[in-house]
C-alpha cells in the first residue's frame, strides 16, 4: 500500500466501493495513517465520521475531532445513525476535555436508526457517559443492547472493564478484559488493532494487580504477534513495560532491566520516554543498584523530560507520570526534586478528576501520597506517616498489593511498629520472589550522603575524621548519625555497624 489513492478524488462508485473495503481492513488493522491518506479530504457523512476518531487516536486533537463531527452531523447524505453517531463523538470529545453537552438518547431515537449501526451507537452513548464520570449510565447502556458480533461483545466487554475500574474494582477489570481478548481471538482474529488495545489495558493491570503466570505468557505471545504500525506503538510500549515489571517484581532484574530498555526503544513521545526511564530506574533501586551509571542516567534523563513535558496540555492519566517520577527522586535521595514533582503534580490534581482517564481518582491519590511519604520520611516524619497509611489504604482496597506492602514496609521502617510488618508479609503474598521481603530487614533507600557516612563508619572512622573525610561539620555527620540508626532500628553506633553489614550481605 505505499502508493495509496485518495477516496475524495475517486468517482467511478465501484472503485470507490473497493476502497471503502480497503479503509475497513485498514482500519480493524490499526494502519491508522494509511486510512486517513485514503480518507483524504472526503466530506460525506461516513468519511467526516473516520476523520473526526482518526484525529483523536492519531494526535489527540480534541477541536480538530470536534469540527469534523459536526461537519458530519450536519452533513447532507447523513443517515439518522450517523447524525446520532457524530453527537456522541462530541458528547466524548467534550467530556475529555472536562465539560459537557449534556447529550440525552431515548429508545425512540435509537429505534429510527439503522440496525446495522444500533451496537456502535450504544457503544459510544456507553462512552460518552463513561467520559462524564456517569458510571450507572455507562453501564445501563451496555445492558440496554448485547451485541451478536464477537467484535462488538469484545468492545463492550472492555468497557464493562474501564467502569468495573472506575469503581476501583481492578481485578475485575482484569477479568473482563480477559474474556474480550478471548472473543475477539476466538470470533474475529483479524481485527488486530481491537486484539492490542485488550492486550494494552491488561498489560497496564499487571503492572499493579498480581498477574498468573498465564497472563504474563499471553502478554509474551502479544507481543510477538501484534504489528508496529500506528494502532500498535502504544500497545507494545505497554506490553513490554509490564513484561519488565513482571520480571522485576520476580525478582529477575537482569531479565527486567532489559525489558525497560527494549520499552525505551518502543516509546513514541516524552511521556513514554519519561515511564521508561522512571522503571529502568525504579527497578535499579529494587535490585540494590540505584548507584549504577546507566540508572543515574536513566533518572537525569526523567528529570529532564518532567522539566520540558507542558503538563497542563495532557488529558490522559499520563499525569501519574508526575507522583511516579517524585516516588523515584525520593528513592534516589534527591529530595528537593521529589518535593517540586510532588508540588506539581497536587497542583495538577484537579485536571486529572476531570479528564478522561481517571474518573477514579483515588489511584492518583494514593500514588501522590506515596510519593510525599518518600520525600518527607527523614524531615517530617509526621506527614510521610500520615501519607503513607493513606496510600496504604487505597492500594489494600484496589488490590495493588505490592504498592500495599511497600508502604507497609515504609511504615514499618519509620514507626518500628510490628503490626506494619504484619501487614507487609500479609501483602507480599501474591509476590514471594520480589523485591520486597529483604527491606523489611533493611533500612529505606539512604541519602548518597547517608551512603559516604555509613561507608566510613564500616570502616572505623570517627565522627571527626569522617567531618574531615567528607569535608562537612561535625555536627552534620551527628544528624546523618541519628538518621541511620533510626533508619535501621538501632541505638548506638556498634549496633548500626553489625546490622548494616548483616543486611548489606543478605541483599
Amino acid at each position: 500500500m505505499a502508493n495509496v489513492p485518495d477516496v475524495g478524488d475517486i468517482d467511478n462508485e465501484a472503485l470507490y466501493t473497493a476502497a471503502q473495503g480497503q479503509l475497513h481492513a485498514l482500519l480493524r488493522g490499526g494502519h491508522f495513517r494509511k486510512a486517513r491518506q485514503l480518507l483524504g479530504n472526503r466530506r460525506d457523512a461516513s468519511s467526516l465520521i473516520e476523520r473526526a476518531r482518526l484525529a483523536f487516536l492519531l494526535d489527540n486533537d480534541l477541536n480538530a475531532a470536534d469540527v469534523l463531527a459536526t461537519q458530519a452531523r450536519d452533513a447532507v447524505d447523513a443517515t439518522n445513525g450517523q447524525r446520532l453517531l457524530a453527537r456522541l463523538f462530541r458528547a466524548c470529545f467534550a467530556a475529555c476535555r472536562g465539560s459537557s453537552l449534556g447529550i440525552a438518547l431515548d429508545v425512540k431515537e435509537l429505534s429510527a436508526i439503522e440496525p446495522s449501526m444500533l451496537s456502535e451507537v450504544v457503544y459510544y452513548a456507553a462512552h460518552a457517559a463513561y467520559f462524564a464520570h456517569d458510571l450507572a449510565t455507562a453501564e445501563s447502556w451496555l445492558t440496554f443492547h448485547r451485541p451478536q458480533e464477537p467484535e462488538w461483545q469484545a468492545r463492550y466487554l472492555v468497557v464493562r472493564g474501564l467502569i468495573a475500574a472506575g469503581r476501583e474494582d481492578f481485578a475485575k477489570q482484569m477479568d473482563l478484559t480477559t474474556q474480550a481478548l478471548d472473543a475477539l481471538e476466538a470470533g474475529a482474529p483479524d481485527a488486530s488493532y481491537l486484539i492490542a488495545n485488550a492486550g494494552h489495558l491488561l498489560a497496564v493491570l499487571c503492572r499493579e494487580v498480581p498477574p498468573t503466570p498465564t497472563t504474563v505468557g499471553r502478554l509474551e505471545q502479544l507481543l510477538e504477534n501484534i504489528g508496529n504500525d500506528d494502532g500498535y506503538t502504544g500497545s507494545r510500549f505497554h506490553i513490554v513495560r509490564s513484561l519488565a515489571w513482571s520480571r522485576a517484581l520476580a525478582g529477575r532484574y537482569t531479565s527486567a532491566m532489559r525489558f525497560a530498555l527494549h520499552a525505551m526503544q518502543e516509546a513514541a513521545n516524552d511521556i513514554q520516554r519519561l515511564y521508561a526511564c522512571l522503571d529502568h530506574a525504579l527497578i535499579a533501586v529494587f535490585a540494590g543498584e540505584q548507584r549504577s551509571s546507566s540508572a543515574l542516567a536513566a533518572y537525569e534523563m526523567a528529570r529532564e523530560l518532567v522539566t520540558a513535558i507542558d503538563w497542563p496540555s495532557i488529558v490522559t492519566d499520563d499525569l501519574a507520570a508526575l507522583p511516579l517520577a517524585a516516588q523515584v527522586a525520593a528513592e534516589f535521595g534527591v529530595l528537593e526534586d521529589a518535593k517540586r514533582f510532588c508540588a506539581i503534580a497536587l497542583a495538577s490534581k484537579g485536571h486529572v478528576t476531570s479528564r478522561l482517564a481517571l474518573p477514579h481518582d483515588s489511584r492518583y491519590e494514593a500514588l501522590l501520597n506515596e510519593a510525599t511519604a518518600l520525600a518527607y520520611a527523614d524531615e517530617d516524619r509526621k506527614r510521610a506517616i500520615e501519607a503513607a497509611a493513606n496510600a496504604y489504604e487505597t492500594y489494600k482496597r484496589i488490590g495493588f498489593d505490592w504498592r500495599a506492602a511497600r508502604m507497609a514496609i515504609l511504615l514499618y521502617q519509620m514507626t518500628r511498629a510490628e503490626a506494619w510488618k504484619a501487614r507487609a508479609v500479609r501483602s507480599l503474598g501474591s509476590y514471594p520472589q520480589g523485591p520486597f521481603h529483604r527491606l523489611l530487614e533493611r533500612p529505606r533507600a539512604l541519602t548518597k550522603r547517608q551512603e559516604d557516612v555509613l561507608r566510613l563508619v564500616r570502616l572505623g572512622f570517627d565522627d571527626y575524621r569522617i567531618a574531615e573525610e567528607l569535608g562537612i561539620s561535625y555536627k552534620t555527620v551527628r544528624i546523618h548519625l541519628d538518621r541511620l540508626f533510626k533508619c535501621y532500628g538501632v541505638k548506638n553506633r556498634s549496633a548500626l555497624m553489625a546490622k548494616a553489614t548483616f543486611t548489606a550481605s543478605a541483599s
